[in-house]
């Protein structure tokens, strides 16, 4: 930035008004700067007012095209891309910056290509290299995106970019410690670099590191770039949320206007305002007589924070370890952060004890999970489904003989309705979710797992949610949590059910009847004998809804009550509260 107004200035005082070329090399310095900065708006301005320049015009095009790949707008960046391909362009940095073209568009090979070309065309082409190593990783082949870091780090060994990506590169491979060797690495070379201890507070959630995770962060707050500062007071409120302290750390709404990308913080913000209503529900309990319930996963483990529960006739409290962003995806692939701390915190956990998994959740959202993946790659939404639980069933009923642990998996509650008004889904995706549901409810009746049935509950007939469940958009109330973790029916453990999808053609999963110890197949009944199970069945949901309904009512009764009381002049006499 310096080097830029300094630059200004020469050519200020060796220019007039009347020399235009001159005047214009001010104004392509200009709009650089205003690039720096992130002013984008202006720098448009500025790069498109020397687009008819002779000898600025390359430049002008070349600055526009970054721009426009920055806010991701792709047709226009493809207008200038296009023009200085006609031109026969060959510099290092227009390779760089076609390279990264082709790479928003997934032509990988071709990206490749122009970041290889590049490597000859500049003495120390670090850049190319670590686009090269960025490449590699999408398409995961690690082996090679390591080497072209390591690379573009020999070059310079404190190349921050470098040293960055390489801590990056561990840590997504759940190699711990080196990610944790790298980032304290640039923090020794630079010490008030707030990226660095962010991405070393990650390291140390990872390593089941909480309180040093939060020493970091606290650092990395006080930052002034203001996605960094949101998405660590963010991770700050989780841990203050888990450790039981009062909550110190908001984030501001003049923070949030000023951010320029908000899809750089769409997760940190849904974690902070779940953490702000959760506090809302926030219970005191004790432990001593009660036994422990482990509870592993993603954001959804925090609404079961510190809820007395009834498994088995015993009175039970939650211990949360929280995994973000936890797959089942993750579970059921090679090595990687979120697999290196689930068994991590497994290992820690006492034999013979019950560990509850939140997981699956994410893996069945509409726009970045199971059901998305294979409508882009045409394949069969439900044998694919069901090859994916098998497998993740599998690893969880490994574990369970290996560990001697008793586990039980959470289902995937009905999509709330404020959800699915936020993204563009048709019928099938409603009917995915429940023959997810199914599976799961299928296949652990012959495994040593159970399942906590959610979509049971909180379903109503056509597949959607009863919205008072949930408390924000995708996580349900800790009442919901502690009502179906306390009803034994939704703890389900070898029982066959029975749930009619209308117009599923394929897998489609037909359990049989028992009843008097005499089994019946469904697909033998009669169109009468099936209209009178449909009936049961909704005749049994509407009990459990009002069950739960009214175990809402009764906490909700004993809130305004407690309310009551504290607002209520002291006198003397009874405690007895008597409404006539």
């Amino acid at each position: 930035m310096k080097k830029n107004l300094n630059l200004i200035n020469k050519l200020k005082n060796k220019s007039t008004i009347y020399n235009k070329n001159k005047y214009n090399k001010i104004i392509l310095v200009k709009a650089d700067l205003e690039y720096e900065n992130e002013n984008y708006s202006k720098c448009i301005e500025l790069y498109k007012s020397l687009i008819n320049d002779k000898m600025l015009s390359i430049a002008a095009r070349i600055g526009l095209t970054k721009v426009y790949l920055n806010i991701n707008n792709l047709n226009e960046a493809k207008v200038h891309i296009e023009f200085l391909l006609k031109s026969k362009i060959e510099t290092y940095e227009f390779k760089i910056i076609y390279g990264f073209y082709l790479e928003l568009n997934k032509k990988y090979d071709l990206a490749l290509l122009e970041f290889q070309k590049a490597t000859s065309l500049r003495n120390k082409p670090i850049e190319a290299y670590n686009n090269l190593g960025a490449i590699y990783k999408l398409i995961k082949n690690y082996n090679e995106s390591l080497r072209n870091y390591e690379t573009a780090l020999s070059l310079n060994p404190e190349n921050y970019i470098s040293l960055i990506n390489i801590g990056n590169l561990y840590l997504d491979l759940g190699e711990i410690e080196k990610s944790i060797f790298y980032f304290r690495k640039i923090i020794s070379i630079y010490p008030k670099n707030h990226e660095a201890f962010f991405w070393l507070a990650q390291s140390m959630i990872y390593d089941d590191n909480l309180n040093e995770a939060y020493a970091l962060l606290k650092i990395a707050s006080q930052t002034s770039r203001l996605d960094l500062k949101i998405k660590s007071i963010s991770n700050k409120c989780v841990i203050d949320y888990l450790n039981g302290n009062e909550l110190k750390n908001y984030i501001t709404q003049s923070d949030l206007n000023n951010i320029k990308n908000k899809s750089t913080i769409k997760n940190s913000i849904i974690y902070y305002n779940l953490i702000i209503n959760l506090y809302k529900y926030k219970n005191e309990i004790c432990r001593n007589n009660t036994k422990l319930i482990y509870v592993i996963g993603e954001s959804h483990t925090l609404s079961i924070k510190d809820l007395i529960l009834t498994i088995d006739k015993k009175d039970c409290s939650t211990l949360i370890k929280w995994i973000p962003g936890l797959k089942i995806f993750h579970l059921i692939s090679e090595s990687n952060r979120y697999k290196y701390l689930f068994g991590k915190i497994l290992n820690k956990i006492p034999r013979h004890s019950t560990v509850l998994i939140f997981a699956g959740e994410i893996d069945c959202r509409y726009d970045e999970g199971i059901f998305n993946y294979c409508l882009k790659n045409n394949l069969d939404t439900y044998s694919y489904t069901e090859k994916f639980i098998l497998k993740y069933l599998d690893v969880i009923e490994k574990l369970t003989s290996e560990l001697d642990l008793n586990f039980i998996v959470t289902g995937i509650a009905a999509r709330s309705n404020k959800y699915l008004s936020k993204v563009n889904y048709n019928a099938d995706y409603i009917k995915f979710i429940a023959y997810f549901n199914e599976l799961l409810k299928f296949h652990t009746q012959h495994k040593k797992i159970k399942l906590l049935n959610l979509f049971d509950l909180t379903a109503k007939s056509d597949g959607t949610a009863i919205d008072s469940f949930y408390i924000d958009d995708i996580h349900l109330t800790p009442d919901t949590y502690l009502y179906a973790l306390n009803f034994e029916s939704f703890i389900t453990q070898k029982k066959q059910h029975f749930f009619h999808l209308q117009g599923m053609s394929q897998g489609e999963i037909m359990p049989t009847l028992k009843i008097d110890n005499k089994e019946y197949d469904l697909d033998t009944l009669s169109d009468e004998c099936k209209a009178q199970l449909a009936s049961i069945q909704f005749v049994e949901q509407e009990l459990v809804r009002l069950q739960a309904k009214a175990a809402a009512l009764q906490t909700a009764k004993a809130a305004y009550l407690q309310a009551l009381k504290n607002s209520l002049p002291v006198v003397g006499g009874s405690d007895t509260i008597k409404l006539s």
